[in-house]
């Protein structure tokens, strides 16, 4: 059986090894993703302004409602577009930055240039890859809360309850999703079925890695804990996790 101790030892040897790479790998994923994110928040509230000043235009001209539908639509497709984009971009982001930490966790050197140009090379794999994680594990949840609405309140309560309790299991089973398509530069399906297959396989070690894990997160109100520490040291332990489970 696998050991996430172990797991978490040796990644903790790494980091304090390589603590400088560690950190500016993890500083440079978490500055590019913060202006993504403010780009697109920008966006959205540019459009907004947009969207709300043309509709005022159009009513206080007594233009056809046909023309406002019209914009409506466009500029909410506008926003997809954008929307769609910059998922696409964080999850090459996410892609290189995994990728960087299996070569620090191998003790191979990377490079600025290997880590930027790896973006495109991930983020289509692991758009589709994060869309079925998605569904998988945030679906329960969402449909629960669904059927919870038409049912009684005690009732209700059960059925949220038990579909976050099925997200939580989806959360462990897919554990391993990520690492595969990163280490084995698995497809979205294969690395779905491939966590699967192995966290069955190795579910009480699953566990106990998502608990050390989820305590290793209470201290997340220390500035720049989450980004610098437990963010590359998590990642790492989880990658050799992965390998170590094969």
């Amino acid at each position: 059986m696998t050991s996430p101790i172990l797991a978490f030892s040796d990644a903790f040897a790494s980091f304090k090894a390589q603590v400088l790479d560690y950190v500016s790998y993890s500083f440079l994923a978490n500055i590019i993703a913060g202006v993504l994110a403010s780009v697109m928040i920008l966006a959205i509230f540019v459009f907004s302004i947009f969207f709300a000043g043309s509709i005022s235009n159009i009513i206080a001209t007594g233009a056809y409602f046909s023309i406002a539908a019209l914009i409506s639509g466009a500029t909410l497709l506008i926003l997809l577009a954008g929307f769609l984009i910059v998922s696409w971009a964080m999850a090459g982001i996410i892609g290189s930055y995994l990728a960087t930490m299996s070569e620090l966790v191998s003790r191979r050197k990377p490079s600025m240039q290997g880590f930027l140009s790896s973006v495109p090379r991930y983020a289509s794999r692991l758009f589709i890859l994060s869309l079925l994680l998605a569904i998988l594990i945030g679906g329960p949840v969402f449909v629960s809360a669904i059927i919870s609405s038409y049912a009684g309140q005690i009732l209700g309560i059960l059925i949220i309850l038990a579909g976050c309790a099925i997200s939580l299991v989806m959360g462990m089973l897919l554990l391993f999703a990520l690492p595969a398509a990163i280490v084995d530069n698995k497809g979205a399906l294969d690395s779905v079925r491939t966590s699967i297959s192995l966290s069955i396989r190795n579910i009480v070690p699953v566990l106990i890695f998502s608990i050390i894990s989820a305590v290793l997160a209470a201290p997340f109100i220390i500035p720049f804990y989450m980004q610098l520490f437990f963010m590359p040291f998590v990642a790492s332990a989880l990658l050799i996790f992965y390998r170590n489970s094969r």
